[in-house]
């Protein structure tokens, strides 16, 4: 029986998101739509959008519990679902968030030593590459998997997740340069703090994104 789930179908979806606030971004990538009654439950809301209401309490039982492990995974979870909330994941990653980082740092090159500016510009590149060949790399990992049936063995499940160490660890590196203190105390401070608060953020969604592949696609990989 499960035992870190915080989350059911008859809370109030509005309850859910005060929990919560990142699970705004989860509604949009799931094509549920905002400006729904605020007494509304998740599983009406859900339903009005033609969206499963297992997908959404599933990650938000991620987010909201380090202690959620397979046991608490719900049996009747689709794949199909699982595989389309990670896909969107990866394109709003690669279309959203990694511009925004690389548009954010370049608004504050100009207060950066030219040691720094030159480190940023060489992180932000390989911060691209990383994603990219990753995205790609697993998409070639969906489609051998619809074609055979076939979970990925251990050892190239490894391999596939490993650029996902090296992202996080140029990520670190960013907020580290960004913590100078006089950075901290510069003309461009607030953009020196909001940038390195959304990084942060975006460290924090790794882990759990990692979670949402181990739990909702445990047939296409061997961990």
């Amino acid at each position: 029986m499960a035992q870190n789930t915080f989350f059911h179908p008859d809370m109030r979806l509005s309850d859910l998101l005060y929990q919560d606030y990142r699970l705004h971004i989860t509604l949009s990538l799931l094509g549920v739509k905002l400006g729904f009654c605020p007494d509304a439950s998740v599983k009406d809301v859900c339903a009005f959008n033609k969206v499963d209401h297992n997908i959404l309490l599933f990650i938000a039982n991620i987010y909201a519990s380090d202690d959620y492990t397979q046991e608490d995974y719900p049996e009747y979870m689709s794949f199909d679902d699982s595989l389309r909330y990670i896909l969107k994941i990866h394109e709003y990653t690669q279309q959203d968030i990694i511009p925004r980082i690389e548009q954010d740092f370049f608004e504050i090159l100009d207060i950066l030593t030219p040691s720094n500016q030159h480190d940023i510009k060489k992180m932000l590149k390989d911060l691209e590459e990383i994603f990219k060949k990753y995205h790609s790399n697993f998409d070639l990992v969906v489609e051998n998997y619809k074609n055979t049936h076939q979970p990925l063995d251990r050892q190239k499940t490894v391999r596939l997740m490993k650029p996902i160490d090296k992202a996080v660890f140029l990520v670190e590196l960013m907020i580290r340069i960004l913590s100078d203190k006089k950075l901290l105390s510069s003309e461009k401070q607030d953009e020196c703090i909001r940038l390195k608060y959304f990084l942060s953020l975006f460290l924090g969604h790794i882990p759990n994104h990692l979670k949402i592949i181990r739990y909702g696609l445990a047939p296409m990989f061997t961990f």
